[in-house]
């Protein structure tokens, strides 16, 4: 080869004369793509997190709400009348006294 010549070469981010010129808009892009595949992936399991947590809740109140329902039967069986329920207690079905118009 002669002084001052430069071999052919294709130009991609893997020469050193290369580095800089288009790679670190390609690798800015990558990034940019990885951290919103992140985002996305944190934003899932808190949403997973959140159904279950909700889900949970759920199941807690119905299972709260029978034990109320099963005393309120148990005590007008014994002839004691119903279960007295003060302001803010479960009701059947989970709902609390006082929303929703129960």
């Amino acid at each position: 080869m002669r002084s001052g010549a430069t071999a052919y070469h294709s130009h991609n981010d893997a020469h050193a004369c290369c580095a800089g010129k288009g790679g670190d808009k390609a690798r800015t892009a990558a990034a940019a793509t990885a951290a919103r595949r992140e985002q996305e992936d944190a934003a899932d399991f808190l949403q997973f997190l959140l159904d279950n947590a909700h889900e949970e809740l759920l199941q807690l109140g119905r299972a709260h709400a029978a034990q109320l329902d099963a005393a309120d039967a148990a005590g007008a069986a014994a002839g004691r009348g119903a279960h007295a329920r003060g302001a803010g207690q479960v009701q059947g079905r989970g709902r609390v006294k006082g929303e929703h118009g129960g």
